[in-house]
């Protein structure tokens, strides 16, 4: 499932990151999260519209939270996200769901993994990859 313009950049243990394509026209967004699709959602945030001008997430709307700090989500279980456009004050109409799946779902073993780093003393290269709080781990 997806919403057009939304996507998860990445999912922490208690931290997740969405990109939101920047709309012409479009005031803001409001999200809303609930642990089941056809469940019911509540109000995550609303957005502005204010595209980032930092190189990496130029033309975006960069959006971060803690799940931790939301009633009924539940980090062992699939959850969603819906939003909406407002526009002059007036709310459209919800699209999605977007699924965020569990940490566990999303990590990928380092022995796996397709990111390395190079160490230049040992003449090696190194796996990289994160731990749970998002600290890289460089050592095998």
């Amino acid at each position: 499932m997806s919403i057009q313009g939304l996507q998860v950049i990445y999912r922490l243990s208690d931290t997740i990151r969405l990109f939101i394509d920047y709309k012409l026209g479009v005031d803001s967004f409001r999200l809303y999260y609930s642990n089941s699709s056809g469940g019911t959602y509540t109000l995550l945030k609303q957005v502005e519209n204010v595209a980032s001008k930092s190189p990496s997430t130029r033309g975006k709307i960069v959006f971060e939270f803690n799940a931790s700090t939301l009633v009924n989500w539940n980090n062992s279980t699939t959850n969603y996200i819906k939003m909406s456009e407002v526009i002059s004050g007036i709310e459209g109409a919800l699209q999605g769901p977007l699924e965020i799946l569990t940490r566990l779902e999303k990590i990928i073993p380092k022995e796996y993994s397709v990111m390395y780093g190079l160490d230049y003393t040992g003449q090696k290269f190194i796996p990289i990859s994160v731990d749970a709080t998002g600290k890289l781990i460089t050592t095998v």
